[in-house]
């Protein structure tokens, strides 16, 4: 199972962005004085962010602060589809979910 700074460093990758780019779009958003070497320490566990810049990083990544730390398997599955994908997973969660009420 992947790790904390692995998944962080899959979804930047996936992004296409550096590690200062990343630092440079947290920044952006309210991430004071966070830098390419605290991505750096994130991604190669030497640290892990505070509450305010974990919940920033989680919404600009769109991922959920469980999977980001935890990875819960069902979670990550989720996060690794397509657009179109997740749409059919939410239509078919919502079709069971509906079923389930009667």
């Amino acid at each position: 199972m992947s790790c904390f700074g692995q998944r962080l460093k899959r979804l930047r990758q996936q992004r296409g962005l550096t590690q200062e780019e990343l630092a440079m779009e947290l920044a952006h958003l309210g991430c004071q004085g966070i830098t390419k070497s605290a991505i750096s320490q994130y991604e190669n566990n030497k640290r892990l962010p505070v509450t305010k810049i974990l919940i920033i990083m989680c919404d600009y990544l769109k991922v959920s602060i469980d999977y980001l730390l935890r990875g819960e398997q069902l979670t990550c599955t989720y996060f690794e589809l397509d657009t179109k994908s997740k749409a059919l997973a939410d239509a078919y969660i919502a079709a069971l979910l509906d079923m389930n009420k009667k």
